[in-house]
């Protein structure tokens, strides 16, 4: 009867592994439909290639050993992403600064226009506080991203005059890098971002000397948080290598 049950724990194993793999190409195809412009969903793709074609090699013990520190580190990190995520910004500062996104013809893409959403709320409650909005041009964008923020903003109702553009940034070291020199006698600040992003973001901002740096965590899409979690993962270990955090 032994060897029988073992026979049927392998299949089981077997036919969950094959689930989870043709689950991470399904989602890696939802992931690609929603063309934001971010090849991630590759990974999926992959993963989920991985998985069908070399779940055998998931009977060998050895396998299980950096599996287990992978998902170690993983887990420590995305704890950490997930505190920032819920936490609120409940000090006040004396700047904020938008982090840019994708921006089109008709205006910010949706997690963008979360983003400054976010900031015109808190803006709303601390008008006198100053606002830098960040990001320069991307290939398949009509004008600076920074430029279509700050609109965006005034059409909601925020001083102009209250309002800082940089326009030269195309990732979020530079944003924060860029955006200090704007900010020469600002003690604290707000780095307005995606849930997901802030842990990354105020990071970076520490590092690039921001005297007091908090984090104003804007909603994004439920139905791609996981890939942005688990991508997030992958850009705070490569930060990490190259010093930015």
């Amino acid at each position: 009867m032994v060897f029988p049950f073992f026979i049927y724990k392998f299949m089981y194993h077997i036919h969950m592994l094959t689930l989870i793999g043709w689950g991470c190409i399904l989602y890696g195809i939802i992931v690609c439909s929603a063309r934001s412009g971010s090849r991630f969903y590759m990974f999926w793709l992959i993963c989920g290639l991985c998985i069908l074609f070399g779940q055998n090699y998931f009977r060998y013990p050895m396998i299980y050993i950096p599996l287990i520190a992978f998902l170690s580190l993983f887990l420590i990190i995305e704890i950490r992403i997930l505190y920032c995520f819920l936490k609120k910004l409940d000090q006040p500062v004396d700047a904020m600064i938008i982090l840019g996104a994708q921006v089109h013809s008709y205006g910010p893409c949706r997690s963008l226009a979360y983003r400054l959403d976010a900031a015109k709320a808190y803006w709303d409650l601390h008008p006198d506080v100053l606002c830098v909005v960040s990001g320069g041009q991307g290939q398949n964008e009509p004008d600076t991203e920074a430029s279509i923020m700050k609109q965006y903003l005034v059409e909601k109702g925020m001083d102009e005059k209250k309002i800082l553009v940089e326009d030269q940034s195309t990732n979020t070291v530079e944003n924060l890098t860029f955006s200090k020199k704007l900010l020469p006698n600002v003690d604290s600040v707000a780095v307005v971002t995606s849930n997901f992003h802030v842990y990354r973001s105020v990071r970076i901002a520490k590092k690039a000397g921001y005297k007091r740096v908090e984090g104003l965590a804007a909603r994004s899409s439920y139905l791609y948080l996981v890939t942005n979690m688990v991508r997030e993962f992958f850009a705070i270990i490569k930060d990490k290598l190259c010093g930015n955090i």
